[in-house]
């Protein structure tokens, strides 16, 4: 299986997850296309510790951001919710 089904099928089954694909022959296409198909970042091989590093932090506050938005979209939806 492929990095592109590795993907398909982790986000199938935990679709919550966070995916930065890594790869050492990749091109803009296929970074392009794993975002497309779900992965929150793509890393070429070799990288540096801080490029990997700031590519996890900003997945993980892009997840933060989400999951805080949805809270507040409930919150305010429970709030003003028109009764009938």
């Amino acid at each position: 299986m492929g990095g592109a089904g590795v993907l398909e099928a982790a986000l199938e089954r935990y679709p919550e997850i966070i995916v930065i694909m890594m790869t050492g022959y990749g091109t803009v296409k296929d970074a392009v296309e794993a975002i497309k198909r779900g992965a929150s970042d793509f890393i070429t091989k070799p990288f540096q510790f801080d490029e990997l590093q700031f590519v996890m932090t900003t997945a993980l506050e892009q997840k933060r951001l989400r999951s805080e938005n949805a809270y507040l979209r409930s919150q305010l939806e429970a709030r003003y919710r028109s009764k009938g």
